[in-house]
């Protein structure tokens, strides 16, 4: 059964890693994943709603969101430091730390490719944040692939193993290697590296 459309906005479930400071500002460590998607689409005054994300991620502010971008509200907006880094971010795509600024402004701190041929595992919930560096580094290495540049931070914010590296923030927990793996407990995420996908139907 299809549902004709004049406007579709698909927005990426957003992995939440870690909150911190920056410099007084509050910052937020993000991932959007290519393989779960909300996406709303638009006919007239109606609205859709279709997606895959699984029941037990909590996909509540990625929703919001993505409800109030299709309604045309600016990201900038949004109620809440959070939901706002969330927003911001699907215009952007990659790794990325969206700093919600003490002047008012949401903007990137750090924005990175993630190489395709990782391999990343997600689960919710959170430990002590490893700090700043850590993720700026983690970050070079997801786009990279240049293990050398995380190796002194195993076992100080980073746990290494044979190749297999895991970095739990205040918020979630990423799994990175370089072949797959099986882990009970966590979600296998192909990060989206692109925006979120806006069309409109041109009337013919």
């Amino acid at each position: 059964m299809t549902w004709d459309y004049d406007e579709l906005y698909s927005c990426p479930y957003t992995l939440l890693l870690d909150e911190l400071s920056i410099s007084g500002s509050r910052a937020y460590v993000v991932l959007p994943a290519l393989n779960y998607r909300i996406s709303i689409l638009r006919r007239g005054n109606v609205f859709r709603e279709v997606s895959n994300i699984p029941g037990n991620l909590d996909a509540t502010h990625v929703v919001e969101a993505c409800r109030a971008i299709s309604r045309g509200m600016e990201p900038r907006r949004l109620e809440g430091s959070l939901l706002r880094a969330i927003a911001h971010s699907f215009f952007y795509g990659g790794f990325t730390i969206i700093v919600d600024t003490v002047e008012g402004e949401t903007i990137p701190f750090m924005l990175e490719m993630v190489s395709p041929t990782l391999h990343l595992y997600y689960r919710s919930g959170g430990c002590r944040s490893p700090g700043l560096e850590t993720w700026v580094r983690f970050g070079v290495f997801l786009r990279s692939k240049t293990g050398s540049l995380i190796q002194g931070l195993c076992g100080r914010g980073i746990e290494c193993d044979n190749g297999v590296y895991k970095v739990c923030g205040s918020m979630g927990e990423i799994v990175v290697s370089h072949k797959q793996i099986n882990i009970p407990g966590y979600f296998r995420v192909v990060v989206d590296n692109t925006p979120m996908r806006h069309v409109v139907k041109i009337p013919g």
